[in-house]
């Protein structure tokens, strides 16, 4: 998205000659070295569904 967008390349190369692309790298990079391997984590829905359920306001108040 960095390089492959025009407008996202113009932000960041006005800035230094080829920031987009060392954004790009960077970034992939970190995800390489500390997001591979990770299993995927509980969808959204599913994490609401087991979500606590909340008191209310008023039962909060002494």
């Amino acid at each position: 998205m960095y390089v492959a967008d025009p407008r996202f390349t113009a932000v960041y190369d006005q800035h230094a000659e080829s920031a987009a692309e060392f954004v790009r790298d960077a970034l992939k990079a970190y995800v390489e070295r500390h997001l591979t391997g990770l299993r995927p984590g509980p969808s959204p829905q599913r994490m609401w569904a087991r979500a606590p359920a909340t008191r209310s306001r008023t039962a909060c108040r002494r």
